[in-house]
């Protein structure tokens, strides 16, 4: 039998759920003298750490959709209440005026060989009449809107009511730099595979 890529082993095991048999019966080792190496480097150890960082890194990167997903949520809310803002102002522009319509209908009698067909045109024309009286039911939803819009507003600056400060933290994960032997395996490893 040739050398033994230890390092090769030691990064399988450690960066897969494989166990120390299965390890041993592919690399067609003893049980006994894989599982001393293992202890001697405390591959258990390391795979450990290893899988800590794999599921730090998982939960980062749902952490980073989630805000993004939440940012983008807020951009849109933000297009829409400015374009509610657009409408209020109009409504607001139009709220002591009253729009009367004007219908007009035109009758046509048309001879025909068995009788007589009539017609009827209608057309309405819009008269906008000012007046100096309040809509109070207008004046109403207008406030009960500008109330919806403020609220929307506080929620995506983040001045809710639970004390948001409007800004969006965004932990950064660093990692400590490795010692001796994960050195070897990063560079060793990335060899091998």
């Amino acid at each position: 039998m040739g050398s033994i890529d230890w390092v090769k082993i030691r990064n399988e095991y450690i960066c897969s759920g494989i166990s120390q048999r299965e390890l041993a019966n592919k690399y067609n080792l003893s049980l006994s003298t894989l599982s001393k190496r293992a202890k001697k480097e405390d591959w258990v150890g390391k795979r450990q750490v290893q899988q800590n960082k794999t599921a730090a890194k998982m939960r980062q990167k749902s952490k980073d959709a989630q805000v993004e997903k939440r940012l983008t949520q807020l951009e849109r809310l933000s297009r829409l209440t400015d374009k509610l803002i657009d409408k209020v102002e109009l409504a607001m522009e139009q709220l002591d005026k009253y729009v009367l319509m004007e219908t007009t209908s035109t009758v046509k009698d048309e001879k025909l060989k068995k009788g007589t067909k009539r017609t009827t045109k209608r057309s309405q024309k819009i008269k906008e009449v000012n007046s100096r009286v309040i809509d109070r039911k207008g004046l109403q939803e207008l406030s009960s809107t500008m109330k919806n819009i403020k609220d929307i507003l506080s929620v995506t600056n983040g001045d809710d009511e639970e004390g948001g400060s409007g800004v969006i933290e965004i932990a950064a994960v660093l990692e400590p730099p490795p010692d001796e032997d994960d050195r070897e395996t990063v560079a060793e490893g990335g060899e091998d595979e």
